[in-house]
């Protein structure tokens, strides 16, 4: 298998490590349709080079030469620069990252059939500022955070508050930082669960240390008795800084078809027409034919004959990945803590999704349906004996940008002066990583593992 990784270190007391992304296309983008799979399973096995190379062979390349419009265009930008950024040409990744951000604002709906969610514009501009380090252009990734710092302020998200949190303390402002790290809090307390984030104990940490480093002293005592935690047992006084490692593990659920056997329930049989629901899981879908119709009564009759009917859609499967990561450095070890389950969240979005395609088609479905065979019984004079037999499709094709990661976890790792020689291991997939430690120094670490199941 081959994943590609890359370790930078900066002036600024900022170190990046990075592996793998990216995909999605046709004339409507999907990697998933690309060279038969094999450009997403690419991805899936961390293979880059060679994602890349199928990337440039398909028509997505003459699409964009030629100016033609397509459905995705600006998830194939986030494609094209998360594979640039994993193959570490990072100036490439910051075009392709602002041209998707060009694109998701100047949506076109006829021809860009894909809005970037919150969370996806938060990582964007991340990443973004991920490159423009790694670049040594640290004005430019302050500009990332800014704007990372105006999506908060009218979609107000926990993980933009945290990657503040972290990039004002790498670039030495521990009074921003602690500022950032605060609201993180406020918000996972308030919107956590929305996001599937649950409050990490490092994150606590974090505030009541950098309330120290402030001379907070009413927050240091506030904090510690709100999190039952104490200033004493929180490390603030590393002889070599801290490398702060964020692990991206595994990656988001893939779409795949649903067949489904549902119940037919008749709840209701009345003089204005046929109550029914349908329950599949935690799916239920209610309606009524009502005898307005001008084949009301016949509607009626076959209604009352379907005891069940077999469902056909597409809806996301999760691809189950590591939540933690362990690093070692010499005989101490650390286990990350989630920051979010991106995969989890998006499960959760395709429910209410799917909820809302069944609720709009399932019914219009299963009447055509039935006039279908109305109209086949009028030709062949015959009825038919059993309409259990019924088969339904409804039409769900979501999009999503299917390289971001399952989940996001971090630790802070306290190094000793000089060298520190970091392993991290997830998934079966095993990173060692030097880091040369320095007293005040606070360095950034990421590292992405593909999937593994």
């Amino acid at each position: 298998m081959n994943i590609s990784s890359k370790v930078l270190f900066f002036s600024s007391a900022f170190l990046v490590l990075t592996t793998g992304i990216a995909c999605k296309l046709f004339r409507e983008y999907d990697s998933t349709s690309i060279a038969d799979g094999r450009l997403q399973e690419a991805f899936y096995q961390g293979n880059y080079s060679r994602a890349d190379s199928l990337l440039k062979t398909t028509k997505v390349t003459e699409y964009l030469k030629k100016g033609k419009e397509f459905n995705g265009r600006n998830l194939l930008y986030l494609d094209m620069g998360f594979l640039s950024y994993m193959n570490a040409n990072y100036l490439a990744s910051s075009e392709y990252y602002l041209k998707a951000i060009k694109s998701d604002d100047n949506l076109k709906p006829i021809t860009l059939a894909y809005e970037l969610d919150p969370t996806q514009k938060i990582l964007t501009h991340y990443y973004l500022a991920l490159n423009y380090i790694a670049m040594d252009k640290t004005e430019d990734a302050m500009v990332e955070m800014r704007q990372i710092d105006i999506l908060n302020s009218t979609q107000p998200h926990p993980l933009g508050h945290l990657f503040l949190g972290w990039f004002y303390e790498w670039n030495g402002d521990a009074n921003n930082a602690f500022i950032a790290y605060r609201n993180a809090y406020q918000l996972y307390s308030k919107e956590g669960s929305k996001y599937s984030m649950v409050l990490p104990l490092q994150l606590k940490e974090d505030i009541i240390r950098t309330a120290k480093q402030m001379n907070f002293t009413n927050e240091v005592t506030s904090f510690e008795r709100d999190f039952n935690l104490k200033l004493s047992n929180i490390d603030t006084q590393s002889e070599g800084g801290y490398a702060l490692v964020v692990v991206e593990n595994g990656f988001v659920p893939e779409l795949k078809p649903l067949v489904a056997n549902l119940r037919w329930n008749r709840t209701n049989i009345s003089s204005k027409g046929v109550l029914f629901g349908m329950d599949y899981n935690t799916w239920s879908v209610g309606g009524s034919v009502s005898k307005s119709d001008r084949r009301g009564d016949t509607l009626e009759r076959y209604l009352n004959n379907i005891s069940n009917f077999q469902l056909r859609t597409s809806t996301y499967y999760e691809k189950p990945a590591m939540l933690t990561a362990t690093i070692s450095n010499q005989a101490a070890k650390y286990t990350t803590q989630t920051i979010m389950n991106v995969s989890d969240y998006y499960l959760q979005q395709e429910q209410k999704n799917l909820q809302q395609k069944l609720d709009n088609q399932l019914v219009s479905q299963i009447v055509q349906n039935i006039q279908s065979r109305i109209k086949a019984e009028a030709r062949s004079k015959k009825r038919y004996a059993d309409y259990s037999n019924m088969t339904v499709y409804v039409n769900n094709n979501p999009s999503n940008w299917k390289q971001l990661p399952h989940t996001l976890s971090y630790a802070r790792i306290p190094l000793h002066a000089g060298s520190n020689s970091l392993t991290i291991q997830a998934d079966g997939y095993n990173r060692v990583i030097t880091v040369d430690g320095k007293k005040n120094r606070n360095q950034l670490v990421t590292v992405r593992f593909p999937s593994n199941r």
